[in-house]
Protein backbone atom coordinates (compact mmCIF):
# COMPACT_ATOMS: atom_id res chain seq x y z
CA UNK A 1 0.00 0.00 0.00
CA UNK A 2 1.17 3.51 -0.72
CA UNK A 3 2.37 5.73 2.10
CA UNK A 4 -0.80 7.64 2.80
CA UNK A 5 0.36 9.91 5.56
CA UNK A 6 -1.49 10.04 8.80
CA UNK A 7 -3.49 12.00 11.31
CA UNK A 8 -2.93 11.62 15.03
CA UNK A 9 -0.96 8.43 14.34
CA UNK A 10 -3.70 6.82 12.24
CA UNK A 11 -3.27 5.78 8.62
CA UNK A 12 -5.61 7.87 6.45
CA UNK A 13 -6.30 4.93 4.14
CA UNK A 14 -7.29 2.39 6.78
CA UNK A 15 -7.64 4.07 10.17
CA UNK A 16 -9.89 7.06 9.46
CA UNK A 17 -13.35 7.00 7.89
CA UNK A 18 -14.07 10.71 7.94
CA UNK A 19 -12.78 14.02 9.25
CA UNK A 20 -15.49 16.26 10.67
CA UNK A 21 -18.08 14.36 8.66
CA UNK A 22 -16.21 14.51 5.33
CA UNK A 23 -15.36 11.07 3.93
CA UNK A 24 -11.62 10.46 3.50
CA UNK A 25 -12.12 9.71 -0.21
CA UNK A 26 -13.22 13.33 -0.68
CA UNK A 27 -10.29 14.88 1.22
CA UNK A 28 -7.39 16.06 -0.95
CA UNK A 29 -4.94 16.82 1.85
CA UNK A 30 -4.43 17.18 5.57
CA UNK A 31 -2.36 19.82 7.35
CA UNK A 32 -1.10 21.31 4.09
CA UNK A 33 0.14 17.95 2.77
CA UNK A 34 -1.41 16.19 -0.20
CA UNK A 35 -3.02 12.85 0.58
CA UNK A 36 -1.27 10.11 -1.31
CA UNK A 37 -3.28 7.41 -3.04
CA UNK A 38 -4.84 4.66 -0.97
CA UNK A 39 -5.35 2.38 -3.94
CA UNK A 40 -3.62 -0.96 -4.06
CA UNK A 41 -2.88 -2.73 -7.30
CA UNK A 42 -3.96 -6.37 -7.57
CA UNK A 43 -3.45 -8.83 -10.42
CA UNK A 44 -6.43 -10.35 -12.23
CA UNK A 45 -6.53 -12.75 -15.18
CA UNK A 46 -8.76 -11.49 -17.97
CA UNK A 47 -9.44 -12.17 -21.63
CA UNK A 48 -9.85 -9.18 -23.93
CA UNK A 49 -11.71 -8.35 -27.12
CA UNK A 50 -11.72 -4.96 -28.82
CA UNK A 51 -15.16 -5.27 -30.38
CA UNK A 52 -17.71 -7.19 -28.31
CA UNK A 53 -18.50 -8.16 -24.78
CA UNK A 54 -19.88 -11.60 -25.64
CA UNK A 55 -16.71 -12.38 -27.58
CA UNK A 56 -14.54 -11.40 -24.60
CA UNK A 57 -16.62 -13.79 -22.46
CA UNK A 58 -15.74 -16.67 -24.81
CA UNK A 59 -12.02 -16.03 -25.30
CA UNK A 60 -9.91 -18.65 -23.50
CA UNK A 61 -6.58 -16.80 -23.79
CA UNK A 62 -6.03 -15.02 -20.47
CA UNK A 63 -3.57 -12.27 -19.62
CA UNK A 64 -2.70 -10.80 -16.24
CA UNK A 65 -3.97 -7.26 -15.87
CA UNK A 66 -4.16 -5.21 -12.70
CA UNK A 67 -6.93 -3.38 -10.89
CA UNK A 68 -7.49 -1.02 -8.00
CA UNK A 69 -10.88 -2.65 -7.44
CA UNK A 70 -11.77 -5.77 -5.48
CA UNK A 71 -11.18 -8.91 -7.54
CA UNK A 72 -14.41 -10.92 -7.63
CA UNK A 73 -16.60 -7.84 -7.29
CA UNK A 74 -15.31 -5.30 -9.80
CA UNK A 75 -17.78 -2.50 -10.44
CA UNK A 76 -18.30 0.64 -12.49
CA UNK A 77 -15.60 3.16 -11.56
CA UNK A 78 -12.89 0.59 -10.81
CA UNK A 79 -9.91 0.64 -13.16
CA UNK A 80 -8.00 -1.93 -15.24
CA UNK A 81 -4.30 -1.41 -15.89
CA UNK A 82 -1.56 -3.16 -17.86
CA UNK A 83 1.17 -2.89 -15.22
CA UNK A 84 1.50 -3.91 -11.60
CA UNK A 85 2.04 -0.30 -10.50
CA UNK A 86 -1.40 0.63 -11.88
CA UNK A 87 0.16 3.35 -13.98
CA UNK A 88 -0.42 2.24 -17.58
CA UNK A 89 -4.06 2.02 -18.64
CA UNK A 90 -5.44 -1.05 -20.32
CA UNK A 91 -6.75 -0.17 -23.75
CA UNK A 92 -10.38 0.75 -24.33
CA UNK A 93 -12.00 -2.65 -24.92
CA UNK A 94 -14.04 -5.45 -23.36
CA UNK A 95 -12.46 -7.67 -20.68
CA UNK A 96 -13.78 -10.83 -19.04
CA UNK A 97 -12.85 -13.19 -16.23
CA UNK A 98 -15.34 -15.81 -17.51
CA UNK A 99 -12.86 -18.28 -19.07
CA UNK A 100 -9.97 -17.21 -16.82
CA UNK A 101 -11.13 -18.98 -13.66
CA UNK A 102 -12.64 -15.76 -12.33
CA UNK A 103 -15.47 -15.85 -9.85
CA UNK A 104 -17.42 -12.91 -11.22
CA UNK A 105 -18.06 -14.44 -14.69
CA UNK A 106 -18.61 -10.98 -16.12
CA UNK A 107 -17.60 -8.69 -18.94
CA UNK A 108 -16.11 -5.32 -18.06
CA UNK A 109 -16.37 -2.48 -20.55
CA UNK A 110 -13.29 -0.31 -20.10
CA UNK A 111 -13.44 3.25 -21.40
CA UNK A 112 -11.07 6.18 -21.28
CA UNK A 113 -8.77 6.64 -18.29
CA UNK A 114 -8.84 2.87 -17.53
CA UNK A 115 -12.27 3.08 -15.92
CA UNK A 116 -14.86 0.32 -16.01
CA UNK A 117 -17.97 1.94 -17.45
CA UNK A 118 -20.24 -1.12 -17.54
CA UNK A 119 -20.41 -4.63 -16.06
CA UNK A 120 -22.42 -7.39 -17.77
CA UNK A 121 -22.84 -11.06 -16.84
CA UNK A 122 -21.44 -13.54 -19.34
CA UNK A 123 -23.97 -16.02 -20.74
Amino acid sequence: MADSGGLDGKDICTGILDILGVEVANIKGVGGKDKKTCATCVGINLSMNEGRCDTACGVAECTTYYTDGTVGSLQVGDHIYQDEECGECAETAFYSDNRCEGSQRSCFTVGVACAITRVDRCR
